[in-house]
């Protein structure tokens, strides 16, 4: 009694106890900022930083942002990041990634794409940014297809620490981020191990944190690199 069956959870390796500290961002390193354009139940950006040491690389996630209305637009997300990391950016750069579909044409005045009006948040600073959006999203796939791992199944050898093929990973999250672990600690997979998204009242209310969170992790200049198997 109590205890939960982590079986049907998208990310059953996660724990609160191993996984969530206080994470101060380091102001030696670049950020790296990821996002998913939902604009219910809010807009979503969450801001990491990536070490690579020796022995191990260290992913670290020191804030979440959840933009809900009248901020739930992509244009928000490029201006609240500027307006709190103005000089971080100026200094070091920065590295943004998100979902692969925010940069299709919409036909909206004004708004090219929901990237376009992101980098219009972003203003000067844009220069000082490298955008990591490939064409598509990281593929989901059953299990493991073709020597390749599922979504799913990266996610959760991150969060076990030991990559497939040698690595290891750290993982801290900021105790701030309380959408991102809420996600972690309770969205499901569906019958074919994709992210399972119910909806209340018309509205995703769970899965934006971990899906912006994946298109940093898989990309391949960060830990995408192992989803190919030996």
């Amino acid at each position: 009694w109590g205890s939960r069956d982590k079986g049907d959870l998208f990310v059953p390796s996660f724990s609160r106890s191993k996984h969530v500290k206080d994470v101060p961002y380091l102001e030696d390193f670049p950020i790296h900022y990821t996002c998913d354009f939902n604009t219910k139940p809010y807009m979503t950006g969450i801001l990491c930083q990536y070490i690579q040491h020796r022995e191990y690389d260290e992913i670290r996630v020191f804030k979440e942002y959840a933009l809900s209305y009248p901020n739930n637009h992509s244009f928000a997300l490029g201006e609240t990041f500027n307006a709190e990391y103005e000089d971080d950016i100026q200094n070091n750069g920065a590295f943004i990634y998100g979902d692969a579909s925010g940069n299709n044409k919409l036909g909206i005045k004004s708004v090219t794409s929901l990237f376009s009006d992101l980098k219009a948040g972003l203003g000067y600073f844009t220069r000082r940014c490298k955008f990591r959006v490939p064409p598509s999203n990281p593929r989901y796939g059953n299990e493991m297809s073709k020597n390749f791992l599922a979504r799913r199944l990266l996610l959760d050898k991150i969060f076990i620490g030991e990559m497939v093929n040698g690595r290891k990973v750290q993982i801290t999250i900021d105790k701030s981020c309380k959408n991102l672990i809420g996600d972690l600690e309770n969205c499901k997979q569906d019958a074919n191990g994709r992210l399972e998204k119910k909806k209340k009242n018309g509205i995703e209310e769970r899965g934006h944190m971990i899906d912006a969170f994946t298109y940093f992790t898989h990309h391949h200049k960060i830990l995408g690199k192992h989803r190919k198997l030996r």
